[in-house]
């Protein structure tokens, strides 16, 4: 309780860097349990059915037409269907002691030897899928898990900020920390004492970033399109929950891991005996600038992610429809069966039509929906068919936003952390800088020192960046359309716009050092 005092204490001194550390772990935390919450709706919630994993979809495959599972909900009347009539969709219950293999190869059996006695179907088999995977595609399950793995990407983009700023911190707090290791402290209770700020900073975040996931998870259901997710609703849960308070905890134990470190190496003669030099060349500056390098790596990843989403759904709207969409209403009409008993039955009314008006359909929709809303509001629906088509590519599109989001987000916050190190470097070098231009260095010559310092540090994290996100294409794959995942000018050109922004946030700090006044520097101690 004396740590959490004291910590409570040393933040209310400081409410600008409090409020700033807290606001962008909020933002990491937000974003990240926002993201869980769609995961855990879809992948990790179990279905509202008694032992769901026992329940499976009995659907039909062809492995010559190359339809590993195909079936397609129609009710029939079976004694008037043809043999090839490939329309049923069809639910089974395992039975207990009867796993998923056994039932398959029993199923193989069976199709063989219909396939022997009706040569019409030897090339269709049956195929026993499990109702997660009946209601949750592949492309589904993989770009969920790719937009979790990017926003964790975030979350570590904002733990290295925070490191940053708590070692800038720790620096300015570095005469107090040699102080009490003079008066006694252990390394153990430093190190202590550091992660505990650190904790009560990340709680701060989370608590705040979970209030902010509840907001943002209800404007995420209500802007999804429709049918893009396979649940009714997201929302927030224990098990979220659960996972937000875990975040949480491992953010702040991250963020404080760095200062609580170096305060465990922290030599009591030593800091003594330098208190006053500059610090610019110590292990805290190159961690400071590792961080840097690796938040721009971060943003490398996932801003060639998002570009080669951008891309592809470019390319799938280009795609030729063989029809011009444009102008061309769909009308459906299907009887809702808790209100028509009879729609089930083969001679009940189920039309869907494309009619293509002469002119402007907006007063022909209108008509119509007029017209049939008097008999019942409930039954039609009309959309021009430009609608069906772009709903076509609503997963493809909210990949491409999201992940977009993120990457716009992840390359400012990276801007922000090579700023700030460059800028609390030149402050660490004021004296250093003056001696050199008491001993004739031109501003440009300065200038061009910090510049050069920075762009290092940005360009090795870019190369890396752009290495690791070579290395880890292949995860996309099967989310991108007619765009290489290897494609050289996504890289290129995700790599110049990364340099770029490392060179605007050197250059800031560059001026700032060459404008430096030799005499009051000198006298600096």
């Amino acid at each position: 309780m004396i740590d959490l005092r004291y910590a409570l204490r040393l933040l209310f001194k400081s409410p600008l860097f409090t409020i700033a550390i807290v606001l962008t772990s909020a933002l990491g935390i937000g974003a990240t349990t926002t993201i869980f919450s769609v995961v855990n709706a879809v992948l990790v919630r179990p279905l509202p059915f008694a032992d769901p994993e026992r329940l499976m979809q009995v659907a039909e495959k062809n492995d010559k037409l190359r339809l590993p599972a195909f079936s397609a909900p129609l009710v029939i009347n079976p004694p008037n269907e043809m043999r090839l009539n490939h329309v049923l969709f069809v639910v089974g219950r395992l039975k207990p002691g009867v796993t998923r293999q056994a039932a398959q190869m029993e199923m193989d059996t069976i199709a063989a030897r219909v396939g022997q006695e009706y040569p019409e179907v030897r090339d269709w088999g049956i195929n026993l899928i499990t109702f997660t995977d009946t209601f949750v595609s592949s492309q589904l399950r993989t770009a969920l898990l790719m937009l979790l793995g990017a926003v964790g990407l975030v979350l570590l983009i904002v733990s290295a900020n925070i490191a940053n700023l708590l070692l800038a911190r720790a620096t300015a707090r570095r005469p107090e920390i040699v102080v009490r290791a003079a008066l006694g402290a252990g390394t153990g209770r430093l190190i202590r004492q550091l992660l505990i700020e650190s904790l009560v900073l990340s709680t701060a975040g989370g608590i705040l970033g979970i209030a902010a996931a509840f907001w943002a998870v209800r404007l995420l259901e209500s802007s999804l399109p429709p049918n893009v997710l396979p649940v009714p609703n997201i929302g927030v849960d224990r098990t979220v929950l659960a996972f937000a308070v875990g975040v949480t905890c491992v953010t702040g134990l991250l963020f404080g891991f760095a200062p609580a470190w170096h305060a465990a190496r922290t030599d009591v003669s030593t800091a003594l005996r330098d208190a006053g030099r500059s610090s610019s060349g110590s292990s805290r500056a190159m961690v400071r600038r590792v961080l840097a390098s690796g938040e721009l790596a971060l943003a490398a990843v996932l801003l060639v992610g998002a570009t080669l989403l951008i891309r592809s759904l470019i390319q799938l709207q280009h795609v030729p429809l063989g029809f011009d969409p444009e102008g061309v209403i769909s009308l459906q009409v299907s009887l809702p069966p808790t209100k028509y008993p009879m729609a089930n039955d083969e001679n009940s009314v189920a039309a869907r039509s494309r009619v293509r008006p002469a002119g402007d359909p907006a007063p022909v929709i209108a008509a119509i929906r007029r017209h049939v809303h008097a008999m019942d509001p409930d039954v039609p629906i009309i959309r021009p068919m430009t609608e069906w088509v772009s709903g076509s590519a609503a997963q493809p599109r909210l990949n491409a936003t999201i992940l977009g989001v993120f990457a716009v987000v992840a390359l400012l916050l990276a801007a922000i952390g090579t700023y700030g190190v460059l800028a609390y470097s030149v402050s660490l070098r004021t004296k250093e800088i003056g001696l050199r231009m008491a001993l004739g260095a031109e501003r440009g010559t300065v200038r061009r020192l910090v510049v050069r310092e920075g762009m290092t540090a940005g360009l090795t994290g870019i190369a890396i960046g752009i290495a690791a996100a070579i290395a880890a294409s292949r995860l996309i794959g099967a989310l991108v359309f007619g765009v290489s995942v290897r494609d050289a000018s996504t890289y290129l050109g995700v790599s110049i716009l990364l340099a770029g922004v490392a060179f605007v946030s050197c250059v800031v700090p560059a001026i700032r050092a060459s404008k430096v006044d030799p005499m009051p520097a000198l006298r600096l101690d």
